[in-house]
């Protein structure tokens, strides 16, 4: 019984291409590097976009059903859209820092106050949490 499920589960994934696949690795790499800058004032911002991203578009081809996009729009439409999406993704990661520096130019050197309240005690210390 699993390897009937695995396999229909397999087929269900083999029409999506190369770019689906690129951009889903685009989103969970770059999604890792910017939780690694989470003390930055960019990181969890970028992470929210990645991964909305990600729900967004690579979720609703897993949840949808996909075969009836590649019937309605082809595979060649299809396949310009993924690229569409990791060229989004690539043009987002490499603008994020230089975006972030010129617009908070005053806060530089500052790290994330979100960052900040979570590794202390500042909210528990001032009866904001119970």
């Amino acid at each position: 019984m699993f390897s009937l499920s695995f396999s229909l589960t397999l087929i269900n994934f083999l029409p999506l291409s190369f770019p689906f696949w690129l951009a889903a690795c685009l989103i969970a790499g770059l999604g890792i590097y910017f939780l690694g800058k989470r003390r930055e004032g960019y990181g969890l911002p970028a992470v929210a976009v990645l991964a909305t991203a990600g729900a967004w578009y690579l979720g609703d081809a897993l949840y949808n059903d996909y075969g009836e996009y590649l019937r309605e729009f082809g595979p060649r439409i299809l396949e310009d859209a993924w690229w569409q999406v990791v060229l989004f993704v690539v043009v987002f990661a490499a603008l994020v820092k230089p975006i972030h520096r010129r617009i908070n130019r005053r806060l530089a050197g500052r790290t994330s106050r979100v960052c900040a309240l979570m590794e202390t005690n500042f909210l528990a210390d001032h009866g904001l949490l119970s």
